[in-house]
């Protein structure tokens, strides 16, 4: 059994931070920062004005999906507290993935650039930032796990934990970190072998949305439809788009450099 009490909000004077919200901006600048150094190792030219551009891009793509997919995940929460609408507390993670890819997509599309090329350089990154930004829920008790009564259960002691205090249960958060850090390994692992492009950023969501899906059915969340929570629907959606055009990619490309050989 582990004890955990932390106060959920960092305090500077006046102003009380959610930990959730310092993983936020933690998560977001591993990723830019991650990402603009693979994109340099693999050649894409970064000019101050374009990268500066896409980061703005990008975090506002992330914030705006988190928090749209929080509204429809606790209508009810919002409706009797709309200012956590615009708090930086309050964002569930595979709306920042669908949020951030969504407004990079449209972007590129945009300027003319490989949404394929950048998708591979930020994916490694992305996916360390995301598994970091769990320090956070650890640390602020929010997206608990069910009742727990096994020895390696959680129990938050804090009476203004965001978790139910006193209660041993799954550490759900833990669960998302390490899952995340093993993805992250094997991302930069395959980072030179993967080919071709695109495929690394595939299996990035491939690889968010199976342990996002895994976890998921040990934490505490509002039913959707027949029960099933939002979020696992969600992760279903991404497996069924990006495994299949995964296994195509590779496929396609193991099939194109048999043809050049022969």
């Amino acid at each position: 059994m582990f004890y955990i009490n932390i106060d959920p909000y960092f305090h500077i004077g006046p102003l009380d931070i959610p930990w959730t919200a310092i993983g936020f901006v933690l998560a977001m600048s591993i990723t830019i920062i991650l990402g603009i150094l693979e994109a340099k190792r693999r050649g894409i030219t970064i000019r101050l004005n374009g990268a500066a551009a896409l980061c703005i891009v990008f975090i506002a793509g992330a914030f705006i999906g988190g928090k749209l997919f929080y509204l429809l995940d606790n209508w009810n929460r919002v409706i009797s507290y709309p200012e956590q609408f615009v708090h930086l507390s309050g964002i569930v993670i595979y709306g920042v993935v669908i949020g951030a890819v969504t407004a990079i997509a449209i972007y590129l599309k945009a300027r003319g650039l490989s949404f394929w090329k950048h998708g591979d350089a930020v994916a490694p990154g992305a996916m360390l930032g995301m598994s970091l930004y769990r320090v956070g829920c650890i640390l602020s008790g929010c997206c608990y796990g069910l009742p727990s009564t096994s020895t390696c259960s959680v129990r938050y002691v804090n009476p203004d934990s965001f978790a139910p205090t006193n209660i041993a249960i799954y550490p759900t958060q833990v669960y998302h970190l390490v899952l995340g850090l093993l993805a992250f390994v094997i991302l930069w692992i395959l980072r030179n072998r993967l080919k071709p492009e695109g495929a690394l950023f595939l299996l990035w969501l491939a690889l968010f949305s199976a342990g996002d899906l895994a976890v998921r059915f040990f934490r505490v969340a509002n039913p959707f439809i027949f029960n099933w929570q939002l979020a696992q629907m969600v992760d279903i959606a991404i497996l069924a788009v990006t495994l299949p055009w995964f296994i195509v990619k590779i496929q396609s490309h193991r099939a194109n450099q048999k043809y050049l050989l022969e």
